[in-house]
């Protein structure tokens, strides 16, 4: 038992510290996000400063000239298989936001 939660340690912490190595390997990207079947639609872009962040706010103005009770819903699903983005599947707030499989479930 001890020998495999040491593997799992080590695996993660390589898996980890593959930051050069992560920018070739694939992601869940685009990061788009629906809500009111698609009324409003938006993506994250880039890498830059706050990408969800410019999305939100995109929302929130949506929100208030259109629906009021609109829910945000991401459109793209965590792929397990994926090592390497585990750490970000569990801490980054985009994988708060309920899953959508098609646009008329928003």
């Amino acid at each position: 038992m001890k020998k495999v939660i040491v593997l799992i340690i080590a695996l993660l912490f390589f898996t980890y510290n593959l930051t050069y190595l992560n920018v070739y390997l694939p992601h869940s990207y685009p990061y788009r996000y629906c809500a009111d079947k698609c009324q409003f639609e938006d993506q994250e872009l880039g890498k830059g400063r706050d990408p969800l962040g410019r999305v939100e706010v995109n929302f929130e103005i949506y929100k208030e000239e259109t629906n009021p009770s609109a829910v945000l819903h991401r459109r793209f699903y965590r792929k397990w298989w994926q090592v390497w983005n585990w750490i970000d599947f569990l801490t980054h707030k985009r994988w708060s936001y309920p899953y959508a499989e098609t646009d008329e479930e928003t």
